[in-house]
């Protein structure tokens, strides 16, 4: 649809070959029809005026989508590119769980309103039953190990199903009955070499006999490839740890004491799989989800739309009636115990560019939208609060922390930076995160004092930590203290660093600059190697830098899922990129890890971490850099909008009033014809002489 404001006028024959090529239908789009005056209809026979022009003044609408959407429940929302894959097996991606988990749901999930996050049963009947048992490791006799471990029961709600889709061909297309083996042959999946599940390194070490199970269809896979046969695993092979009660109950045994698997089975990995599914799409499957969630997907047109609409067997589910206390005031309980999803369809567009995104937004026609960089100043005033020019649009902003910490990981094997503990806290003291958040983020985010966001259990907001207090007259006598006074080597010159980065965009260059007039001020000179991200993740699995950036977002809301970065037993070409090693807070993780946050237990679970944070202090592996803030912009006739920093499946509590956006479209998007008129008065008076002399010629 063209937009009356800014008009582009076709050819005469390319219209005339739209048109022709329309003969059966409307010669107007379908959202455009209108009636068209006789009068210019007349006059659009006339060979000199441009019928472009003319159907534009008969009020084309620039709305993208069919009329009638307001009678519907739609969501507008848009993707800046395709998702990477929509195999929940796979996924491992914040645009792909926004698609995936819609559609999958899991055993448990997170409660939409309450905080601190909390887990509900989803697919499960309750929450499970725990018990403790002695797991009996890899080994004999008295080498096997021995230790307490715990084994959780699973109960599923009967009368689940799948959603209707071709590969239940013995029910003809109907989607059959959700039984515990789906369960388990999604768990048993996360095994399967050829699939390369991302977290299948955390399964296999929880998990009883996965491990196992891992390397036999690994060596089965590798012969297949060997003799040039398809490589497929096996995965009707038994799993010591996985156990199918009947067809709604299963066990799941751990390998040692780790409440906090619990989060993983509200992660789409663990979500129940049709094994039909994946026989019947083949390698087509990461494009064919069939799964039991509130939406199923009714169309994938790569690089144009995704659209999901709502599955009607999907498991009852209601509103929920509590929440925060503010949320009442909010009115995120007006929809309290209403059946859910209160959306019909959603429909994501592509839209690669985020000024085209923002503008779209402004005129109505995406329900939500992020804040771009580009409009930032005229949005978000310094108070951290809407303009009164939004807020005049009915506009309303939602913010929240992000459970992310970003960081500058050391090499703790490099000769010259993991041998020098000062000089590691000489650099810490001079990056000015401060000045980095204004410069690059719009101020959003929090100076990071540890790996612990803001949020999370073991956080302590009073903490300060003295090697991220920008001080550079504290670094520079660090460095002298490191034996590099003013930046010089004892050879009298200035010392030089590595500094790897996946930045390759202007906006990623820009901050490089900025981290070398951070270095300049200790003397040191750095030197940027920009690569792709590939060679980044090759280079830090390998261990080939000595300064590098990463990041950080929760998998769950437990200290466990930060703190799990700097043990030994993540060494590279695991999490712990800076490959840190410190026995004591090893043995302090180990003591942490599997302790509650309830009661007793849980204060001394904040000592450990506490005594964890300040080993971390000390030993400055990392300059840990900033926590991140989410904003999220969302029109009057969106409603029930509540950020969460870990769960993807929250577009069935959303509601979208229709009607109402379908006016307040009409009114922000009315057709403005004087820019045409005022085109077809030049154009006329331009040949209105020749047709004049043209006339006299003629009498």
């Amino acid at each position: 649809a063209v937009h009356v404001n800014a008009i582009v006028l076709p050819s005469a024959g390319s219209i005339r070959h739209r048109m022709s090529s329309q003969a059966s239908r409307s010669p107007l789009p379908t959202h455009c029809r209108r009636t068209v005056p006789s009068a210019i209809i007349r006059l659009s026979t006339m060979r000199w005026l441009p019928l472009p022009a003319l159907l534009l003044l008969a009020g084309c609408s620039n709305n993208p989508y069919p009329t009638g959407d307001h009678a519907r429940s739609v969501y507008y929302g848009s993707i800046g590119e395709d998702p990477k894959t929509l195999d929940p097996t796979f996924a491992y991606d914040t645009l792909s769980a926004s698609i995936v988990d819609p559609i999958y749901e899991c055993l448990l999930q997170y409660s939409y309103l309450k905080r601190p996050y909390q887990l509900e049963p989803g697919l499960a009947e309750g929450m499970p039953e725990r018990e403790t048992y002695v797991y009996v490791g890899p080994g004999a006799g008295s080498k096997a190990a021995r230790r307490e471990a715990y084994r959780y029961t699973f109960h599923l709600r009967r009368g689940l199903r799948f959603q209707d889709d071709p590969c239940f061909e013995a029910t003809g297309g109907k989607g059959r009955e959700v039984r515990s083996d789906d369960v388990l042959y999604a768990l048993k999946r996360t095994a399967d070499p050829t699939v390369s599940c991302p977290v299948i390194s955390i399964f296999a070490e929880k998990i009883a006999g996965l491990a196992a199970f891992y390397e036999r269809n690994r060596a089965l896979t590798l012969k297949q490839a060997a003799e040039g046969k398809p490589q497929q695993a096996d995965l009707t092979g038994e799993v010591s740890g996985l156990h199918r009660l009947d067809d709604y109950s299963l066990q799941v045994s751990l390998t040692e004491k780790y409440p906090q698997f619990l989060y993983w089975m509200a992660m789409h990995f663990t979500a129940p799989i049709p094994p039909e599914a994946v026989e019947f799409y083949g390698d087509d499957f990461k494009n064919h989800p069939v799964g039991t969630g509130a939406y199923l997907l009714r169309e994938y047109s790569k690089g144009q739309r995704i659209i999901l609409a709502r599955n009607p067997h999907a498991r009852p589910e209601r509103y929920p009636d509590e929440g925060e206390p503010k949320d009442r005031a909010r009115g995120l309980l007006k929809d309290a115990g209403k059946p859910l999803p209160l959306i019909e369809e959603c429909v994501f567009t592509t839209v690669k560019e985020s000024i085209p995104r923002w503008n779209l937004f402004l005129q109505g026609y995406m329900d939500a939208s992020g804040v771009p960089r580009e409009a930032f100043d005229r949005v978000i005033t310094e108070s951290g609060r809407l303009s009164g020019r939004m807020r005049d649009r009915g506009i309303q902003l939602d913010r929240s922390k992000d459970l992310a910490t970003g960081y500058f990981a050391f090499n703790m094997d490099d000769a010259l930076l993991g041998r020098n503990r000062k000089l590691r806290q000489a650099i810490s003291c001079a990056i000015d995160t401060a000045e980095y958040l204004e410069l690059f983020e719009n101020s959003l985010g929090e100076v990071a004092q540890s790996p612990l966001p803001p949020g999370m259990f073991g956080h302590d907001p009073g903490y300060r930590n003295p090697y991220r207090q920008h001080d550079r007259k504290k670094a520079k006598q660090l460095m002298a203290d490191a034996g590099y006074p003013d930046g010089l080597t004892p050879q009298g010159q200035p010392l030089t660093l590595n500094y790897d980065t996946s930045g390759t965009s202007a906006a990623g260059r820009q901050v490089d600059r900025w981290l070398i007039r951070q270095f300049e001020t200790l003397g040191i000179r750095l030197n940027v190697i920009t690569n792709d991200w590939s060679t980044q993740q090759r280079k830090a699995d390998d261990g080939n830098f000595q300064l590098i950036r990463y990041g950080w977002v929760a998998d769950y809301p437990d200290p466990e899922n930060f703190l799990f970065l700097l043990i030994s037993a993540n060494k590279r070409p695991g999490v712990n990129v800076a490959n840190y090693r410190n026995p004591e807070y090893d043995a302090l993780f180990e003591q942490m890890k599997g302790m509650s946050n309830d009661g007793e237990e849980g204060r001394r679970r904040l000592a450990l971490i506490r005594r964890m944070v300040k080993i971390l202090e000390e030993d400055c592996p990392w300059v840990p850099h900033f926590h991140s803030e989410g904003y999220s912009l969302f029109h009057q006739w969106f409603h029930n909008v509540k950020l969460h920093g870990i769960a993807y499946n929250l577009l069935k509590y959303r509601r979208v009033d229709s009607e109402a956006r379908a006016e307040l479209r009409a009114e922000w998007n009315q057709p403005r014809p004087w820019p045409v008129v005022l085109a077809l008065v030049l154009l006329v008076a331009a040949i209105l002489p020749a047709i004049l002399s043209v006339r006299a010629r003629r009498r």
